[in-house]
This record gives structure tokens, C-alpha cells and sequence, in this order.
């Protein structure tokens, strides 16, 4: 398989933050792992809502995984965002800076109850757009609305971005979210990847067998485009 450069949009690698890693020593852990697996950049993404520590703290801990980082993968990048779960007040705390966009941009990883109403969810990217944030919708396959509606082209039309785990694209093709994340791809819906990584054990980043399928159904231009090139233009702020 080829070697591929892979950004993960989607991580709870600060460790003492959230339910993500526990110790500096699991961060660097997790972090090999997804080194050795092709990913070259990484987002750390803290639940917003249940973070012990403020953003200040969170850039401050982030500054020491890339120090530690730098003296084993030199070549990897890491950035700050926060993942936010939606609710009527995110927007004034993203506006205040008590909640955090992706690397101070306008896109912001945005979280919802896994079932919330499709009406609830359309609402909730047209108030952020209006603001004038771009939603990533982490993990999608996990609202049963998308999955009964299959309305992920609205969605993204009214200006959401769509993101899935690499993890539910590489299990079983008897597993009915597997095969719907993978008919959100070979549709070209999906924007962005993540392993949603939490630690070395029952959550750690597993790429491999999302990997191999994507190689084999996915044309090459849209595959370098939701591994890497769309990344690199949500970091510069860019619409993609």
C-alpha cells in the first residue's frame, strides 16, 4: 500500500484534559502510532464543553507535546482546536474566546447528541454559518438522523463540513455504519478525516484497513484531498 501524508483533523491528545490521554507518556504513545501509520500533522481537538482547563492552559499544554514530539517525528505539526459540543451559547463563547475555533480559524469542530432531529441539526449549521463560522460535523455516522435522512449533500450545501473516523471506515462491510461511510465517500460527500484517538487501548488511531479500502474505491484526487489538501486549507482559513 502506499505510503500516504495524512492530517488528522480529529484527536484528544492532550493529556489530563478530557476522556482522551492520561499522561504525557500515552500522548507519545498515541502520537508514534499515528506516526508510524502516515499521519504528518495533527489537531488536537479537547472536548470543549468538558475541558478542565481553560484555552490558555490548553495552548500552553500543547507547547509541550511539540517539544517532546519534535525529538522523535521532527516532521510532524501539531495544531490547537477544540471539539465543541453544540449548544445556544457556543457561539458568544467561540466569539469571547472561551471555546476554540480550529488554529484560530473560522472553522470549528462542532459535536451534537447523537439523537438530535435533523430540523435540530440543519438549525444549528445555519446559526453557526450565519456567525459566520464553518461547522465540521465530527463523526457523523454517529446521528442516527443522517443515517435514517441521508441528507449529507443539504448539509453541505447549507455550508456544514462532514467528517468521519477512520475506524468506522475500516471495519466489517457487514456493519451497517461501515458501509454508509463508505457510500458518504464514494458519493465525494465526506470533507475530513480523523481518528478520534483517546488512547493506546479500545481507542488509539487505527488507520490501516480504512486506508487500504479508500486506496482501492477512492479516485486519487478526492482521496489527497480528505487525507491532506483540505487540512492545509482549513488551516490558512481558506473555504474548501
Amino acid at each position: 500500500m502506499k505510503q500516504r501524508k495524512i492530517f488528522d483533523i480529529h484527536t484528544h491528545i492532550l493529556p489530563g484534559v478530557d476522556d482522551g490521554s492520561d499522561s504525557m507518556k500515552t500522548t507519545m504513545g498515541m502520537l508514534k502510532m499515528a506516526y508510524n501509520q502516515g499521519v504528518r500533522a495533527v489537531m488536537a481537538t479537547p472536548h470543549g464543553s468538558a475541558s478542565r482547563v481553560s484555552p490558555t492552559q490548553c495552548r500552553s499544554l500543547l507547547e509541550k507535546v511539540q517539544e517532546q514530539a519534535q525529538q522523535k517525528f521532527p516532521d510532524l505539526k501539531l495544531y490547537l482546536g477544540e471539539e465543541i459540543f453544540y449548544s445556544r451559547g457556543c457561539i458568544e463563547h467561540l466569539n469571547n474566546g472561551k471555546l476554540l475555533p480550529m488554529t484560530g480559524t473560522s472553522y470549528v469542530l462542532t459535536e451534537f447528541p447523537y439523537s438530535i432531529s435533523y430540523r435540530e441539526l440543519y438549525s444549528a449549521v445555519r446559526e453557526l454559518v450565519w456567525a459566520r463560522y464553518r461547522p465540521i460535523l465530527a463523526h457523523i455516522e454517529r446521528y442516527r438522523c443522517l443515517r435514517e435522512s441521508d441528507c449529507t449533500e443539504e448539509l453541505s450545501e447549507s455550508g456544514a463540513y462532514l467528517q468521519i473516523n477512520f475506524s468506522s471506515i475500516g471495519a466489517s462491510c457487514l456493519n451497517g455504519t461501515t458501509r454508509w461511510c463508505r457510500r458518504q465517500l464514494t458519493g465525494g460527500r465526506i470533507h475530513f478525516l480523523g481518528s478520534d484517538m483517546h488512547n493506546l487501548g479500545s481507542r488509539r488511531p487505527e488507520l490501516g484497513k480504512a486506508l487500504e479500502w479508500m486506496e482501492r474505491h477512492l479516485e486519487e484526487d478526492y482521496l489527497r484531498e480528505i487525507l491532506w489538501e483540505n487540512a492545509e486549507k482549513m488551516v490558512r482559513d481558506e473555504l474548501v
